[in-house]
């Protein structure tokens, strides 16, 4: 039998998730950002979506405004289609209604850096979208031209808290694999609403009043942006510089990050939200974030560098000439000849297409290639494009394909690179506490240049020429060059927090929770670099790989102090999915019999304990355990103590440690032993109660059963009670199973006569077929077992490796050798019995002196390893092979159990928990 209880330890799970991966940043000069590789973050797709979707409708309204405006003008200064009397508006009117929003996004901006970091991003959209829907409503019902730029200004307001806070929450929310792609995308939905607004602007721009139904088109979608902002939760980072910062309760802040970060990420991360929340902390603290920023600091340090970045990527998105090039598209393709370009709108909706495709193309590719590739990729195509139309109207006037091709290209290109990557980058580039500030100076910036760059192209269009002045936006690409190559960084890849320490020289980097340098010591100094903040003075810590806890300055104020200690007291929360016993069992066990629970638990192993936090990986399903699903029997052994209603049943597992106060047993470490049918588990170390994993070159599930107790077993069972001699016969009952498969193996090894019986015909093809027995049959199709042992063993058996009882052994015994062996592993046949099946052919073992054996697996625990070195390179050599029948998941872990009771498993029966 395969379990001892006495000498096994378990303990309900607490404990903690952590990790001790390498963080370091030297105060060596380095770049201003390095590569670092760290494990993908876990999300569902599904869940995803919306974070992105409801922030990114926001765009493509600013997007629509910008198309339905060009046809709007149109329309308001006809007097047959205007549908009103002050239809006649001067060129500045007109210039007030295009530029209306412009101004009122400016004051969204300014807006948006005062109150940005105190709201949310999340109410800052919601307050966006509320201001597209009034600014709707008030253009498309205007009776008077002030009425109409009061909407213009308001619905512009809404575009600057958008394109303020819609890339902040997509970075934010998103991971970071598919961060780049999702903020890529919120440009693809700008690009899209304009198209959008062109198509719309010209199915209406023949109506009467168009201009009104081209703005009241648009309005539901103000409406579902908000409700679908309403919806979604707060970004957890912006919880979580609430909670280190002190505003709010610390530790609703943090639960509430907690939730949104498992809304956020989807089901697949509902165990690991508390770990992420942890870390993101812990890597906050350890930039600075624990203190309110002063407007100061952002020309200071890493926020310098980071609005240097910002700024100068949108301030050269601006003057490399996309307004002005996009200006002049309907005279450049005029001048080629085509038809559609006596159309302003189908001119604009054929350029807005090309837009959309090449767009699409950077948000396919910008994960994969990085930023840094398609920022100098693209800018070098607008860079040729420019000095390419600039000698066009200098020397090749007559060649238009020339100004077409080149303007095609510079749009593609844009639409590569500046386009979707400038909004991206400033998005990712901001410390935390400044990222509200910093993005709304960015978008002053964007915003504000797109204004001079416009009102100036005229000017000095007719000071200068056409072909001089793209020449000059071409050099100015080349600047651009300059300043991606030298001062742009590739954050492909990285997470928010890991871009903000990394622009930060020198400090120690904190990674899920631990403060650490490495795996070793820094230039042989066993020190860390804490940069607290406070007062920027470097305290010096000892390195301790068991760090905890977030280090405390010495020089802070009672309440920041009152933050770091409520913030000490680490989020050790998480769910715990577990498989429980809902009471005794009597007779054969049900499905109902077992609850499968969703537990909400503790991890943290107590300090100064010896225990191990573990991750369940694998759960083996084994016989013995229905002898625990009974009611206790006093005069039971240890073995038949049972399990407790209401609490989870436990067994043999492999785990993966995930927190030690084991001095043999470290982060990563594989084991398996006796854990909980939980997520996770707590186990106490005994001796022979928990094994190291050392050969990961195996299936890890073999540890289950091959390579675990079933393999230990078949090894201690056949070969020390067994004692077999190369010639022998050997008896295998319920062969198939995760014992008997390999007691079979063992005798073909030694040179035996291997017989097995198994109940049904698929596994009686699966002993000759796969495990190379000389004879099997199906006992279910016998209806003399004493006969098909004599029709097997026509000249007795001297082995028998007893797993079944009852009937089985009673014909057994009538078929022994003189001498004959019997180890007595189980009896699964009587397990689910009221009353069990006496044996009437004992006497048998008398005068053929039979020995007959029980033996509990755990008495030859100490001979593990010599077993190892037995079994493991028949294991690699193919000579010994291993059937299990996986059940996926662990609500999937009762049908499992109980099915091995009704023979329903094909060998060794286990359960996946987690895959690595």
């Amino acid at each position: 039998m395969g379990f001892d209880a006495e000498k096994q330890s378990i303990v309900s799970v607490e404990g903690q998730v952590g990790d001790s991966s390498s963080g370091e940043i030297s105060s060596e000069k380095q770049p201003l950002i390095k590569e670092n590789h760290h494990s993908p973050e876990n999300y569902s797709v599904l869940a995803a979506i919306p974070p992105f979707l409801f922030p990114a409708l926001g765009a493509l309204l600013f997007g629509y405004e910008i198309g339905a405006t060009s046809c709007a003008t149109i329309s308001i200064k006809s007097p047959k289609l205007s549908g009103i009397s002050w239809y006649n508006l001067s060129s500045v009117d007109v210039g007030i209604i295009t530029s209306g929003s412009l101004y009122g996004a400016l004051i969204g901006s300014i807006v948006a850096f005062s109150v940005a970091d105190i709201i949310g991003r999340r109410k800052e959209l919601i307050l966006a979208a509320f201001l597209y829907l009034v600014g709707a409503i008030v253009t498309a019902v205007a009776p008077v031209f002030y009425v109409l730029i009061i909407g213009r200004l308001m619905y512009g307001i809404g575009v600057g808290l958008t394109m303020h806070a819609a890339p902040m929450y997509i970075a934010e929310t998103a991971p970071s694999q598919i961060r780049g792609r999702m903020i890529s995308l919120k440009e693809f939905f700008t690009v899209l609403g304009m198209v959008g607004g062109y198509g719309i602007g010209s199915l209406w721009v023949t109506v009467t009043s168009g201009w009104r139904y081209m703005y009241a088109t648009i309005i539901p979608l103000p409406v579902v942006m908000g409700i679908g902002m309403c919806w979604l939760p707060e970004s957890p980072r912006w919880l979580l510089l609430r909670s280190l910062q002190g505003k709010g309760n610390v530790e609703s802040l943090q639960q509430a990050a907690i939730k949104s970060l498992r809304r956020l990420r989807g089901s697949v991360v509902v165990d690991s939200a508390a770990e992420q929340v942890n870390e993101i902390l812990a890597e906050l603290s350890s930039v600075g974030e624990d203190r309110e920023a002063t407007l100061g600091e952002l020309f200071q340090g890493k926020c310098l560098k980071a609005l240097t970045i910002a700024g100068g990527l949108v301030l050269l998105q601006q003057i490399t000439g996309q307004p002005s090039v996009l200006y002049y598209a309907p005279s450049i393709l005029q001048t080629a000849g085509f038809s559609a370009a006596t159309d302003a709108t189908r001119i604009s909706i054929l350029l807005g297409l090309l837009k959309l495709v090449m767009t699409g193309v950077a948000v396919i590719v910008i994960d994969r290639l990085g930023r840094r590739p398609l920022l100098l990729g693209g800018v070098s195509g607008m860079m040729i494009s420019l000095f390419l139309l600039g000698s066009y109207y200098i020397f090749y006037n007559t060649v238009p394909a020339v100004a077409v091709v080149a303007l095609l290209l510079y749009v593609g290109c844009y639409q590569l690179s500046f386009g979707p990557i400038g909004w991206l980058m400033i998005s990712e580039i901001f410390p935390l506490k400044l990222r509200g500030r910093g993005i709304s100076i960015a978008v002053l910036v964007n915003f504000g240049t797109n204004a001079l760059v416009t009102f100036a192209f005229s000017p000095l269009k007719e000071l200068l020429g056409a072909g001089v002045l793209f020449c000059g936006f071409g050099v100015i690409c080349v600047v651009s060059l300059f300043f991606i190559y030298f001062i742009v960084p590739e954050t492909k890849g990285l997470t928010l927090e890991e871009i903000e320490a990394k622009l930060t020289r020198g400090g120690v980097a904190i990674y899920r929770g631990i403060s650490l340098v490495g795996q070793k010591e820094p230039r042989g100094k066993n020190l860390v670099n804490l940069d607290c903040g406070y007062d920027h003075t470097l305290h010096k810590i000892p390195y301790k790989k068991q760090t905890r806890v977030l280090n405390v300055p010495t020089n802070i104020n009672k309440k920041n102090h009152n933050t770091y200690q409520k913030l000490n007291q680490k989020i050790t929360m998480a769910s715990n999915k577990q498989v429980i016993l809902r009471d005794y069992v009597a007779g054969f066990p049900k499905e109902s019999d077992l609850v499968f629970n969703d537990a909400t638990v503790d991890l943290s192993v107590p300090a100064g304990s010896n225990k191990v936090l573990v991750k369940n990986l694998f759960l083996s399903c084994d016989p013995y355990m229905r002898i625990r699903m009974g009611k206790p029997d006093p005069s039971a052994a240890a073995l038949a103590q049972p399990f407790k209603p209401g609490q989870p049943i436990y067994g043999y597992g492999v785990s993966k440690v995930i927190e030690s106060g084991h001095p043999d047993y470290t982060k990563g470490d594989l084991l398996w032993g006796i854990v909980g049918w939980e997520e996770y588990s707590v186990v106490t170390l005994t001796p022979y109660s928990h094994f190291k994993i050392l050969h990961t070159d195996v299936p890890l599930s073999y540890y289950t059963g091959l390579l675990g107790m079933a393999g230990m077993t078949a090894y201690s069972g056949f070969y020390e009670i067994c004692s077999p001699k190369k010639g022998e016969t050997v008896f295998v009952s319920a062969a198939s199973g995760a014992v008997g498969q390999l007691v079979g193996q063992l005798a073909k090894i030694m040179g035996c006569y291997v017989v097995g019986s198994a109940g049904s015909n698929e596994k009686v093809e699966l002993l000759k077929n796969k495990f190379g027995f000389d004879e099997a049959f199906n006992y279910k199709e016998e209806q003399d077992l004493n006969a098909a042992l004599k029709r097997c063993f026509p000249e007795g058996i001297d082995i028998y490796f007893e797993n079944v009882g009852g009937k089985m052994l009673d014909a057994v015994l009538l078929n022994m050798k003189l001498n004959g062996r019997i180890a007595v592993c189980g009896m699964i046949s009587q397990y689910n019995l009221e009353e069990q099946e006496g044996v009437r052919n004992l006497s048998t073992v008398i005068y053929k002196r039979v020995r007959l054996q029980g033996f509990v697996v755990s008495d030859y625990y100490d001979k593990y390893s010599k077993f190892l070195e037995f079994v493991l390179p028949y294991i690699r050599e193919g000579k010994i092979t291993y059937v299990e029948d996986v059940a996926e998941g662990l609500e999937n872990g009762p049908s499992a159990l109980i099915g091995l009771f009704h023979g329903k498993n094909v060998g060794k029966q286990l359960i996946v928990v987690a895959r690595e």
